[in-house]
């Protein structure tokens, strides 16, 4: 599985050339208050909307310690690293997976659901081909 990791976002990315991607993860910094980073809330949209658009699957993570809204002014967030997903507006609130299937390394058969193993790995139906 190929995918990006687009965090902590720095800056707007533009165009993302997406062939080929499964999942993009996407987020602003979570840093020392001092030292984080701003990200802007566009910048996450940009790239919510080009994986949509590509139908390429994303997951939120946070908006980091210093989110600016799309009015441009700092949001004021409790979860000091913007991580808590009831403090975003609703189209913020994204956490899509890749395609996967639970598969046990011990016999190679699907694995129960919410019995993990530590033998449990994630194979992407690219894998199993």
């Amino acid at each position: 599985m190929r995918f990006l990791s687009c965090e902590p976002l720095l800056e707007e990315l533009g165009e993302l050339d997406l062939r080929g991607i499964s999942w993009v993860i996407v987020g602003g910094g979570s840093g020392p208050d001092a030292d984080a980073r701003r990200c802007h809330l566009r910048w996450i949209d940009n790239v919510t909307r080009q994986c949509k658009e590509a139908h390429v699957r994303v997951f939120v993570e946070q908006l980091g310690a210093k989110p600016i809204d799309r009015n441009g002014s700092l949001l004021r967030l409790k979860d000091r690293k913007g991580g808590d997903m009831d403090e975003w507006t609703a189209d913020l609130r994204i956490r899509e997976f890749p395609n996967a299937t639970l598969v046990s390394a011990a016999d190679d058969g699907p694995a129960e659901s919410g019995h993990a193993h530590p033998s449990v790995a994630i194979a992407t139906e690219e894998t199993r081909e």
